[in-house]
């Protein structure tokens, strides 16, 4: 039985835990001196590597299994169906595997691991308790499992992306660029939503990473976010479903008007935009002329809705393309080094966003003050 896990032994070492990992498995891209310094601490330690682990990449099939939780998306669908494509090419199997939030845990991890024997791992989109900090078991077993394993459109567990690769879009970015199109509008009041309670604005959850661009925005422009300007979310557990974004605007608006004279809001996703431009609809609103509605994926049903919804697209071919390209490297040539690729998403500007109205008198008549701005 191990004294310590490979977490702890990277931490005593000073170290990543792929750095540990590279020591203990006598991999390149490590100095002598760094290697033999872990190696030490792990005797001292008493520190005892995963040998399940590393005899099941020999005893391995050519099967990678791509796990995704709860249900599913189109976004999801489109780039599983690549990703399958590609290692078919490659001459490898796909097996996916759909996980309730339940079960969403380590020990169904280890269990599919080592029952199926498999080449590589894929979590496509978040994995664990959506309530909940990252699982430090899932990071340890992940550490030492010895296949390759890919976080794909979400971050990993680690800012470690040598240890765990993650290939996604840059939400931080796309939602900057968001933002800068309704500032552009004239919009200068600009609200975010919904938004997950108990998670800090500096997670790395999909919805922080966008806020965190709607504010980088912002900031550039010379604007600070007023206190109701983020719309918080009334169900913590499903953030990114057109039902969340209804009832989190509707409770977020007031009398049928948005507070503080927004007469912008950025939403944390598609889904959530359909459900936000619903209750202001339901509210009086009209969309985008009292109040402008962007969302972000570029989903389908996005394009066709009534109005429109402006987004940025997420481009899921080559989400799905720099995956599979990772996995193979991994599995047929041993070929672990990882380099973040930058992919960026492209802005859409539908029926949802337009100019924000003229002031009153401004051209020279009395003129209605739209809703959004009451």
């Amino acid at each position: 039985m191990s004294g310590i896990t490979i977490t702890e032994l990277a931490e005593r070492c000073g170290v990543a835990v792929s750095t540990v990992s590279r020591a203990m498995n006598d991999r390149s891209g490590i100095s002598a001196r760094t290697r033999e310094r872990i190696l030490q601490v792990a005797r001292e330690t008493g520190y005892v590597p995963n040998t399940a682990a590393k005899n099941l990449k020999i005893s391995s099939t050519g099967t990678v299994a791509v796990v995704f939780q709860g249900w599913t998306s189109e976004l999801l669908n489109h780039v599983l169906d690549t990703v399958r494509d590609q290692l078919t090419e490659a001459g490898l199997d796909l097996y996916s595997v759909h996980v309730s939030d339940h079960d969403a845990n380590t020990a169904t991890i280890v269990r599919l691991v080592t029952e199926r024997r498999l080449a590589g791992l894929v979590f496509l989109g978040r994995f664990g308790d959506k309530t909940l900090p990252d699982d430090p078991a899932l990071r340890d077993y992940l550490a030492g499992v010895g296949i390759p394993v890919v976080f794909c459109t979400t971050r990993g567990l680690t800012d470690d992306a040598d240890a765990y690769p993650s290939i996604s879009v840059d939400d931080r970015a796309g939602a900057a660029e968001l933002t800068r199109h309704l500032l552009s509008l004239g919009h200068r009041r600009i609200a975010f939503g919904p938004a997950t309670a108990g998670f800090p604005l500096e997670s790395n959850h999909v919805w922080a990473l966008r806020y965190r661009g709607y504010r980088d925005a912002l900031s550039h422009a010379g604007i600070v976010p007023e206190d109701g300007w983020l719309i918080p979310s009334t169900d913590p557990d499903d953030i990114y479903t057109m039902a969340n974004g209804y009832h989190s605007v509707s409770e977020w608006l007031v009398d049928g008007a948005a507070p503080r004279g927004v007469t912008a809001i950025v939403t944390s996703c598609d889904a959530a935009g359909l459900g936000a431009m619903r209750a202001a609809r339901d509210a009086g609103l009209r969309v985008p002329d009292d109040i402008s509605v962007t969302g972000f994926d570029g989903l389908d049903f996005a394009r066709y809705s009534t109005p429109s919804l402006t987004t940025v697209v997420q481009p899921t071919a080559e989400i799905a393309r720099e995956t599979s390209r990772y996995l193979v490297r991994a599995i047929t040539e041993n070929a672990r080094d990882f380099v973040p690729p930058s992919i960026r998403g492209s802005l859409l500007v539908g029926e949802s966003t337009a100019t924000i109205p003229a002031p009153p008198g401004a051209d020279g008549e009395d003129a209605e003050l739209p809703r959004g701005l009451r």
